[in-house]
């Protein structure tokens, strides 16, 4: 697994520059749980997937919101374990997203072909229609505060681990760059909580994703 830190975005995303982009270390890949807020929103990206599903599982304690997107359509299967708790799932891409969560899951959608808005977004910039600074700034306006950032071409399995490193199969299954940025968590940390909007008062859900797919 290759780590790329997207500082770039910390100068061009309102959730990214919320910190002052001096003081955020790429070096930094891990965060113990609850350092990020108390509720914590990640974001996923790909451009296409080369499965027919792709899997998003939090592993990490604490209640979090997630985000996924690609810019073709893709059917998402999001779980949680390990005290995890699911709030909100927010799927956006050009085409339609399908998504199964968690029991008690709030689910929203967005999509050129069903609501006119739309974002994708899977590496460092833009990159074929998709821009990552677009998909961040939607997430923190739709959503929460962005604690982090995931995304590359087509991977179809993602793990957010109990200390937030975050696993892939984007290297060895799809020979996919897996692109990092934990700069939210960091601006949260460094005191700068006035980003995003406060989260909503979902019911939350745990333990396996469901059968049906949203």
């Amino acid at each position: 697994m290759k780590l790329v830190a997207l500082s770039a975005l910390s100068l061009s995303v309102g959730i990214l520059a919320c910190a002052d982009s001096n003081k955020i270390d790429p070096s930094m890949r891990t965060a113990p749980p609850g350092a990020c807020g108390e509720v914590e929103t990640h974001v996923f990206g790909i451009y296409k997937s080369s499965g027919a599903i792709v899997d998003i599982h939090i592993d990490r304690p604490g209640k979090h919101n997630v985000v996924v997107s690609a810019h073709d359509s893709v059917k998402w299967r999001v779980s949680a374990s390990n005290g995890a708790i699911i709030e909100e799932v927010y799927a956006v891409g050009y085409h339609t997203q399908s998504v199964a969560v968690p029991d008690g899951t709030r689910v929203i959608k967005d999509s050129h072909d069903d609501t006119g808005v739309s974002a994708c977004g899977y590496a460092e910039g833009s990159e074929n229609g998709c821009d990552s600074a677009k998909l961040l700034a939607l997430a923190d306006q739709t959503l929460h505060h962005v604690s982090s950032f995931h995304g590359c071409r087509e991977g179809t399995a993602w793990t957010v681990g109990t200390d937030l490193a975050t696993d892939s199969n984007c290297a060895a299954a799809t020979s996919s760059v897996q692109y990092d940025s934990l700069a939210g968590c960091i601006a949260y940390m460094e005191g700068e909580t006035s980003c995003g909007s406060d989260p909503g008062d979902g019911g939350g859900g745990s333990g396996s994703a469901g059968p049906v797919f949203l």
